[in-house]
């Protein structure tokens, strides 16, 4: 695994090696006592037993390498199940570095529509439990997103990545540049102007909170030119 600093801390960058999957940082919870969120008839015990065991076995069969493994896809499988079913338990840790796993898989073969699909999962998990890691992985999904042509989906990305740098992260400056980010590609026409608005005045509050009066100042003229048609502008 790769890593990089999003607000100066290292975090787990969804990248390649080949030959080698080695599990993220954040450690499974292998006790007995969980709190699954559907109970009835011991359901969900059974749900997380059957996802523990699904796991372990894909993370078996891709020990040695990809290149060792003998069904990729069928390990592929087994980590995506074992990622629905652990979030559906209520276990989003887990759920997470199951979807990762796969996700590791998928790029590894260059399937970029699955790569997506187990990213999205993943920031589905973690932005409950690992914000930071979630937009780490909501700049990989970006990237993804905008190479498919997928711009507003893109755009998204970045908005989500924005809210939780601002709401759970507590950093303004990083949360300013994912909203631009966002803006860049939401762009000032037709129905995306309105997308391009709420960011700009998500930038312009952040910037009064940071106490930089005199930026704030031009962001407010900067923030008319996505005010709504029909209504007079400065």
């Amino acid at each position: 695994m790769e890593t990089e600093k999003v607000a100066n801390t290292p975090i787990l960058v969804v990248s390649i090696e080949h030959e080698c999957i080695e599990p993220p940082a954040t450690p499974v919870n292998t006790t007995n006592d969980v709190n699954c969120t559907f109970t009835e008839n011991g359901r969900g015990h059974a749900c997380v037993q059957e996802a523990r065991q699904l796991l372990a076995k894909a993370e078996a069969d891709v020990s040695q390498g990809l290149s060792k493994c003998l069904d990729w896809m069928a390990a592929r499988d087994n980590f995506n199940e074992a990622g629905a079913l652990f979030s559906a338990a209520g276990l989003p840790e887990e759920a997470a570095r199951a979807f990762l796993h796969a996700c590791i898989i998928t790029q590894a073969f260059d399937n970029k529509e699955e790569t997506k699909t187990a990213l999205g999962f993943a920031v589905e998990n973690l932005q409950l439990v690992e914000p930071l890691l979630a937009v780490s992985v909501l700049k990989r999904l970006s990237d993804l997103l905008k190479e498919g042509g997928f711009v507003y989906q893109a755009a998204r990305c970045n908005h989500n990545a924005a809210i939780l740098l601002e709401g759970q992260l507590g950093d303004p400056k990083q949360a300013i540049e994912m909203y631009r980010n966002a803006i860049s590609l939401y762009g000032n026409k037709g129905f995306s102007r309105s997308f391009s608005r709420s960011c700009m005045e998500r930038i312009s509050s952040l910037t009064v909170e940071m106490e930089d009066y005199t930026e704030a100042s031009k962001l407010f003229i900067e923030e008319t030119q996505y005010a709504p048609l029909g209504r007079p502008s400065i």
